[in-house]
Parts: C-alpha cells; structure tokens; sequence
C-alpha cells in the first residue's frame, strides 16, 4: 500500500511533462511575399531586399565671351588682331564621379510569421546589406538638381572705357540781333557746345593710356624711373590696369563651374541596360533627354553573370509565392558600367548592383539560428 503514493506522484509527473510539451510546441515559419492578401498578425516580422541606386555627380564648365567695346580698332590702335569679335556661350564636360547607395527595393517586401517566439539569424544577413529593415529606408530624391556655380557677371560689364573725358567742349561766336530805331545791330556773344566722343576718339585714348603704362612700368624695371618703388604694389596696380585697358580691346573671358547632380535607378532582372542620362548642348547647356540639338551623356551597365549559375543549383520554382520556411534573400551581381558622352568614355567602372542579383532561399534551420 505504500507504493501506490509513490506511483501516483510518478503519474502526475509524466503527465504534468507531456502537458508541458504540448505548450511548447516546435516553431513553425512561414515566408510570403507582402501583398494585399497577407494578413499581418501580431509579432510578424517584415523586412525587404535591397536595391541600389547611383549617385551622379557631374561638373561642366561653362564658358563665356564678350567682345571689347574698342575691338574694331585693336589692329590698328595697339596692333593685336586676336581679339573676341562676337559674343559666345559654350559648355563642356570636364569630369563624371558615380557613388552607388542603397534603398528598400519597393516591390521586395517580405512577411515573416511565427507560431511561437523566436530568436531569428537574419541579423547576420542584415549587417551584410542582404536583407534591410523597412525603417531604413533611404528618403534620396529622385529630382535632377541643378546648382551653378559662384560665378560674378559683373566681371564681364565695362564699367570703366578708359578716358577720362568723354566729351569735348567747343566755342563758338553766335550773333544776337537787336532792333535799335530803323537799324538792326548784331551782338556777338560766346557759345559752348559739349559733343560726346565717338567710339574711335575714345578707343585713341585708352591706346594711349595703355601704351604710357607699359612705358611706365618699363623704366621702373629697368631702373630708369625718377623714383623707385620700394615694395611690389604699384607694378602690381600698373599690371591690373594693363589688364583692364587692354581687355577693352581684346575682350573679356568668363569660366563658370556648374555641378549637376543625377540619381539614377537601375532597372531590375537586366542583363544589359543603358539610358540617356540628359543631353549637352554646346551652346545651352544642359538639356532633356529628349532634346535633339545636344548630344547624350549615357549611362550603359553590362551584367558579368556571375549570380546566373545560382539559378540551375536553387528550387527558385516557387519564389513567387514563397514557400514556408525559407528565408528569401538576394545575391548582387556584379555589373560593368559606363558613362558616355557621345563617343568619348567619361568614366569605367565596376561595382555591385543588388536589382541585377539573383534570389535564393536559405533554410528554415539558419534562420533560427541552429
């Protein structure tokens, strides 16, 4: 009779450890595709595959001409004929630098679900930019940005057309007539009259000028000069002047740097890709792509093929409604790109591109980190 509390308590033992159990049964995954027709339950987990955009950044020069007042008279007054006759705009395309980013791929998102709590191994994944959180999304606009460049245009004004007169003052004798009884007297009385000087008078001037400055800083270099400067000052001021009086013949002549900045997004599942980026007009500028009278700047990207053998040694049969219990990630690709404008190679490259990847699926087991 002893026994039998003994065996009772063995009883209730066994069957309090099978109750047991079955409150914790095995855990059970399942991976889809996040679409209308998935309901998230509480303490799914959602994450996305990456993609990657690319960050252009391009510098152009513009250049700008504005011929001299005094250029009709440049060969005959200081005797350079090399000189900017007409007003000219040009642009060109001096330099091209690409930086890949990465964002949440919009059309990747994936639902994980669980019967129980778990400890997931997609931390490993994550922190090798395979798989992404959907609060890291990258905010990146899309929008071409166009910022000139510190350029001052009043450089290019004439202010100042050298001559320190630009009128003369002429007399003359006018005659005023008086009625005095049955005669008429003439009085002869004095008249200035200021008449502006022409183009060429003014051109004669500032030749002159000119020339008495290089005779100036001349004789302060060879010694000749009544007085000797004692620092650099005034052959500097005289060389700033040379400048000033001579571009009034020969012209003057603006570099401005311009920066243009361009995010462009690979397509996905592309073997080979190219697109205009924007067209460059020599005389305009930058123009859309749809713009004839520039000639393109395009991106092209060439697939290496180095994920395609993935796909004959995965089951990727069932990608498309992803099955239960495999974690869904995918492999970047590595991809040649080039950026040209025209038939000049602006820039040569090779990097990882995520879109261009295949997906594969890894095992239940790895994601619970056994």
């Amino acid at each position: 009779m002893r026994r039998y509390p003994f065996l009772l308590a063995l009883v209730l033992f066994i069957m309090s450890s099978c109750a047991m159990q079955k409150k914790s049964p095995e855990p059970v995954i399942s991976i889809t595709p996040l679409s209308d027709t998935v309901n998230i339950t509480r303490g799914a987990l959602i994450y996305a595959l990456p993609m990657t955009i690319f960050e252009i950044d391009i510098t152009l020069q513009r250049t700008v001409d504005i011929p001299g007042p005094y250029a009709p008279f440049a060969a005959d007054l200081i005797g350079i004929n090399d000189v900017i006759r007409n007003e000219t705009e040009e642009w060109s395309l001096l330099s091209v630098a690409l930086k890949p980013l990465e964002e949440i791929d919009p059309s990747e998102y994936y639902v994980i679900k669980s019967n129980t709590f778990i400890q997931a191994n997609s931390l490993i994944m994550r922190g090798h930019g395979l798989i992404m959180d959907i609060g890291e999304a990258n905010t990146i606009s899309r929008d071409v940005s166009y910022n000139d460049g510190d350029s001052d245009f009043a450089v290019l004004r004439f202010s100042d057309l050298g001559s320190t007169q630009y009128f003369s003052t002429q007399r003359d004798t006018a005659y005023r007539v008086i009625n005095a009884d049955t005669t008429f007297i003439r009085i002869p009385y004095l008249v200035e009259r200021r008449r502006q000087l022409t183009t060429e008078q003014l051109a004669e001037r500032a030749a002159k000028t000119l020339l008495e400055l290089r005779e100036g800083r001349h004789l302060i270099l060879t010694g000749e000069a009544t007085v000797f400067p004692q620092s650099e000052a005034p052959i500097n001021e005289i060389n700033r002047l040379e400048k000033e009086y001579l571009s009034l013949f020969t012209g003057k002549t603006m570099n401005e740097m311009v920066n243009l900045k361009i995010y462009y997004t690979p397509a996905s599942d592309q073997i080979q890709d190219e697109a205009i980026l924007f067209r460059l007009s020599p005389v305009t500028g930058v123009t859309d792509e749809d713009d004839t009278k520039g000639h393109p700047v395009s991106i092209s990207l060439t697939a290496a093929g180095k994920t395609r053998p993935l796909v004959l040694s995965s089951d990727l049969q069932s990608l498309t409604t992803a099955p239960e219990g495999g974690l869904v990630y995918r492999i970047p690709e590595v991809v040649d790109i080039t950026i040209n404008e025209g038939t000049r190679t602006m820039l040569r490259t090779r990097t990882l591109i995520h879109q261009y990847g295949q997906k594969v699926i890894l095992p239940q087991s790895f994601l619970l980190g056994r």
